[in-house]
């Protein structure tokens, strides 16, 4: 009767994809809790390696999304 297509609308995806910026910052975060060198040194490392992780993401062709709509905040 009606397409698989046509049905989706009923069950709208409340998901967002989520922006680089936003994956590379949790990223950052996550991997900065070490706590083992000084905090610039910490934040190079851990931008660098949060943004390495993103683009490998990317390669993989992964989409990161938020699963509701809280967003990260510093």
């Amino acid at each position: 009767m009606f397409s698989y297509m046509e049905q989706g609308g009923l069950f709208p995806d409340l998901r967002q994809n989520a922006t680089d910026e936003e994956v590379v910052q949790v990223l950052r975060i996550a991997i900065a809790r070490g706590g083992r060198l000084p905090r610039m040194a910490e934040m190079y490392l851990s931008s660098v390696c949060a943004e390495h992780l993103l683009a490998e993401l990317r390669t993989a062709e992964l989409e990161v999304v938020h699963r509701g709509t809280k967003r990260l905040r510093e």
